[in-house]
């Protein structure tokens, strides 16, 4: 699935013409309805559309109003693609000048990307990929990942398309890992249904519906008819593939039913092509060849060039099966020409061979022969067992027709070899009985032939019978042949069954050793952890919720308590942390060893007590373990954290029991107080207040990592603790986890709402109903914990 940029700004900027911002915004506002409807060419819009940008006027031009042009001709081509691709090429190569003139980096990554989208649809294969390349690049710079993930699902589809399978899969997958990470669900749905294709190509039909099935469940859970429509269509051509006929029906049926309410002309046009191919291989060759005609017309009044050359092929091959052999010809030669011109491998490969068929029914073995093999070459190039096996078939039945058994034989071996890699073991019986009645078959015809040559021509009858046992002789040889092949067949099978098992447990011993070496890390990491024994007598009244994703976990609790801290001789200094290290299991769990031996040396062997200083050292920790630097920017592991350091002091008249330093990469500190929304603590603009209770004071937006970014020193925030105040600290993996009824976010208003109704209960109650609450939260999501869970809280 390919990507058409479409950029809706939020406001229009002309200080000169409030009518024209109004008239701008409502057709982009219209624009915003229409396009998920697909209705391109759209009069009215394209109207709408042209009058904006006429009215834009070009002698006030502003930062802001060059943008609103370049995003109005973005539309404006996106609008124009289905109904004059010429005038939206133009429009795009506009909006993409202006934007390197303005420097608007979006505007010019997004006309990138729909530039290349229309060569890539009129066979411009290399020029669509460097389109993409460039837009990918910018997509980078800008850390717009959504973007990225886009463009490299564009690039996969282009490798996929020209027979580059491993670069195509390496593509989507990196896209389905970013949009997995953005939590982009209809992206991952996309990205799931791409792999899927390749993998039902390479034959691993059993992946292949795993990864469909999954798109389609994402798919139905957002209502995007036209992604369960793509999602049928896929699943039903798998169980094609296979021979269930019946079952491929019933999903290409439910897949057009749902295009045909949508209005999606080139989705019908794959649907009637589908139900095509299910009837030719029912017998029911007039209404497969009314589909595939239904199909090519809408394929040519869209201009899709490849959808054009798959019509014509189906076509090509129905009109083989009913002996109109230059009708099929020319069918043939059309698709062959088109996937030459967009650089289609794979449906090159198809083309040819079905001319091999066509050749071999019309006696012309010598031109049969080199277009198939011509055929077999692409497609072992391509890895796509289907159409090895197809193109071996045709080879070896040339081979026999010419009575050369050597080379029938060979190619035949090569034919049942791709069809066990296609069928599962229950067809193997099934395999081998049509093997040994391929083989008398082929006896059986010779005997006829040479009877009828007997019957004929009576004067020969000594030669006749000479001949007959020489053909008999053969074709028991071939028998022979066919039945130690058989045997041989069955005895590799056996070993290869021995080796598996064998293999099996190799396997089960590693994974069995790797079990062990993860659960001795995990109490190698309790060890390091602070012990409950530990944490009570240092933090007192508090709770520590600590849920692992995994056996290990790369987030991690640190507390200390100093003898002595400023100012002396008030209680010493309390200091506790939250950490969320980079990745979760064992990765994690090694960032977490790093950063709780950094805090240890900075703590307690350096004597640094102030929140905002001890992250200032622990990232200089982390840039040094790990060597990052400017010549190595690819290492970016590091950790988020919330540390706070608390002075204590004896209670004074008003309460206050000594000051709190905080400090925050990335993660913030919430302070439960009753009426703190009308007592404040300090103006500053990373404190936010929700409510009368409670008040969060946010950390800084930079990781304890390397940055290629200028480093600034983390923000100190300093105020007085009261009796009664309660603290906390937390990782991102308890508002993050999906879950409930529909399958979303805890979010962080419901936590903090949560916080809010549980702080007059004791604090081993609310670690209790926290834990509760997660666990009922998460068990609506087939997935469980996406993430590492800490939460600290402290009662003052």
């Amino acid at each position: 699935m390919q990507m058409l940029c479409c950029l809706i700004p939020s406001c229009i900027f002309h200080p000169s013409s409030r009518q024209l911002s109004r008239l701008a915004l409502g057709s982009l506002l219209w624009l915003t309805m229409a396009l998920p409807r697909t209705v391109y060419g759209d009069e009215q819009l394209i109207d709408s559309l042209t009058t904006a940008l006429e009215q834009l006027n070009p002698d006030h031009g502003s930062y802001h109003q060059d943008t609103t042009r370049i995003n109005l001709l973005l539309d404006l081509g996106k609008a124009l693609f289905y109904h004059d691709r010429g005038k939206a090429l133009a429009n795009w190569q506009q909006a993409l000048a202006l934007s390197e003139q303005v420097r608007f980096k979006k505007g010019a990554a997004d006309a990138l990307i729909n530039i290349g989208f229309l060569h890539r649809k009129q066979g411009a294969i290399e020029t669509a990929l460097s389109h993409y390349r460039k837009a990918l690049t910018i997509y980078k710079g800008l850390e717009n990942k959504g973007r990225m993930a886009s463009a490299l699902n564009n690039i996969g589809l282009i490798y996929k398309t020209s027979g580059a399978i491993d670069k195509a899969l390496e593509h989507y997958e990196k896209s389905l890992e970013i949009r997995r990470s953005l939590g982009d669900q209809k992206g991952i749905a996309i990205s799931l249904n791409n792999l899927g294709v390749i993998y039902r190509n390479q034959g691993n039909i059993s992946k292949a519906l795993d990864y469909y099935q999954q798109s389609l469940k994402i798919r139905e859970s957002l209502g995007d008819d036209k992604g369960i429509a793509l999602s049928l269509h896929n699943i039903g051509s798998t169980y094609q593939r296979q021979g269930d006929l019946d079952k491929a029906l019933e999903y290409h049926l439910k897949a057009l039913a749902i295009r045909e309410a949508s209005g999606t002309k080139q989705s019908i046009a794959q649907s009637m092509e589908n139900i095509g191919l299910i009837r030719q291989q029912q017998g029911k060759l007039e209404e497969a060849l009314e589909h595939y005609r239904q199909s090519l017309i809408i394929q040519e009044n869209i201009g899709n060039k490849s959808g054009v050359g798959r019509a014509s092929h189906n076509i090509g091959s129905i009109y083989r099966t009913l002996g109109d052999f230059n009708a099929a010809l020319l069918h043939y030669r059309k698709s062959q020409k088109i996937w030459e011109e967009t650089n289609d491998k794979q449906g090159m490969a198809v083309s040819l061979n079905g001319q091999g068929k066509l050749m071999l029914n019309q006696g012309n073995y010598d031109q049969a022969l080199a277009v198939s093999l011509r055929s077999l070459k692409l497609s072992q190039e391509l890895g796509y067992p289907e159409q090895i096996k197809e193109a071996s078939r045709v080879i070896s039945e040339i081979y026999l027709a010419q009575k050369q058994y050597k080379e029938a034989f060979r190619y035949y071996r090569e034919f049942t070899a791709m069809k066990d890699s296609i069928l599962n073991e229950e067809n193997t019986k099934i395999l081998t009985q049509r093997e040994m009645e391929y083989a008398f078959a082929r006896q059986q015809q010779e005997q006829r032939l040479e009877q009828e040559k007997k019957d004929a021509v009576a004067a020969q009858k000594a030669r006749e019978q000479r001949t007959l046992l020489w053909s008999v002789t053969s074709g028991l040889g071939l028998f022979v042949l066919f039945s130690i092949f058989l045997y041989n067949r069955l005895r590799f099978i056996r070993t290869q069954k021995q080796i598996i098992e064998s293999q099996k447990k190799v396997v089960d011993k590693k994974n069995q050793d790797i079990t062990d070496s993860i659960n001795y890390a995990q109490r190698i990491q309790h060890a390091i952890l602070r012990s409950d024994d530990y944490l009570k007598e240092t933090l007192d009244d508090h709770f520590v919720l600590f849920k692992p994703k995994d056996v290990v976990s790369g987030d991690f609790y640190w507390a200390n308590k100093t003898a002595k801290g400023p100012p002396a001789g008030r209680g010493g200094t309390i200091i506790w942390a939250a950490a969320d290290c980079t990745g979760h299991g064992v990765p994690g769990a090694l960032m977490s060893m790093i950063g709780n031996s950094l805090l240890n040396e900075i703590v307690i062997e350096r004597g640094i007590t102030r929140a905002n200083v001890i992250l200032d050292e622990l990232r200089a920790g982390i840039i040094k373990t790990l060597q990052q630097q400017e010549q190595n920017p690819d290492s970016r592991d590091g950790m988020d954290i919330a540390i706070c350091c608390w002075d204590k002091a004896p209670p004074d008249g008003g309460g206050r029991v000594g000051k709190l330093s905080f400090a925050g990469a990335y993660n913030p500190l919430y302070l439960v107080r009753r009426q703190i929304g009308h007592n404040r603590l300090t103006e500053h603009e990373a404190i936010r207040y929700h409510g009368n209770d409670l008040v969060e004071i946010k950390g800084d937006r930079q990781t304890i990592a390397f940055d290629d970014r200028k480093h600034r020193p983390f923000t100190p925030h300093t105020f007085d603790l009261q009796q009664g105040d309660l603290l906390y600290t937390f990782s991102d993996g308890y508002p993050d986890q999906f879950g409930g009824e529909d399958n979303r976010k805890f979010n962080v208003r419901r936590f903090r709402e949560l916080l809010l109704d549980i702080a007059d209960k004791p604090m081993a109650s609310q670690k209790a109903i926290l834990d509760t609450t997660i666990e009922s939260w998460k068990a609506g999501n087939e997935d469980l914990q996406i993430d590492d869970i800490c939460v600290i809280g402290v009662r003052i």
